[in-house]
């Protein structure tokens, strides 16, 4: 499906009129008619104001994105793949606290007629399932990232004063390598038999 028909579908699947998906997300009805024709193509920015307001993610309008390097390249990808990333590492937490961690769709319908749709977080088996709702969880998110971040922070130390401490055990090595981008080289300076340490690009 087009991306078009994608708005389309899914503002239907929602219960919204073109007019009402435009109110929320601030794009003008006659901008949404043509996005679900076909005659205009909405930039990255409009796509995810639609999927915000569809409560959606963009992927399910665009699916296309995935399969195009370019768009791997740009911020709003890599701003997008590292919330999935947070929102997912955040999951296997809760996971491994509670045994059990899903994402559970609610859709609300009064006379057939969907009314409202949206997402929450269920941890824990019966009898003690919990629930947190999407914004609470975006708190959760947010407090582990500040927490893991001061607990680095405090029990972190110089990465240079961490290697010296590695090539400063009495151990019988004349050089450590570290695997990274950059090639690090540790090694005992034979000639003035003074210990340091190295970088040098590949």
């Amino acid at each position: 499906m087009t991306t078009g028909e994608n708005i389309k579908r899914i503002r239907k699947e929602k219960g919204l009129t073109q007019k009402k998906l435009g109110e929320l997300c601030g794009i003008s009805e006659s901008n949404i008619r043509k996005y679900e024709n076909g005659k205009q193509n909405p930039k990255i920015e409009t796509i995810e104001k639609i999927a915000n307001a569809l409560n959606v993610q963009i992927i399910d309008i665009m699916p296309q994105l995935f399969t195009s390097p370019n768009y791997r390249q740009t911020k709003e990808w890599k701003s997008f793949e590292k919330g999935i990333n947070t929102t997912y590492a955040i999951i296997k937490i809760l996971e491994d606290l509670y045994n059990r961690a899903e994402i559970i769709e609610v859709n609300a319908y009064n006379k057939d007629e969907l009314q409202y749709s949206s997402n929450y977080f269920s941890l824990g088996n019966e009898p003690y399932k919990i629930a947190i709702n999407e914004c609470d969880f975006e708190k959760i998110k947010e407090q582990v990232k500040s927490n893991l971040k001061a607990s680095i922070e405090l029990i972190a130390q110089n990465e240079n004063d961490m290697l010296n401490d590695w090539i400063n055990k009495d151990t019988e090595i004349d050089k450590l390598i570290l695997s990274e981008s950059e090639h690090v080289e540790i090694a005992l300076n034979d000639t003035c038999q003074k210990k340091t340490i190295s970088r040098n690009n590949e």
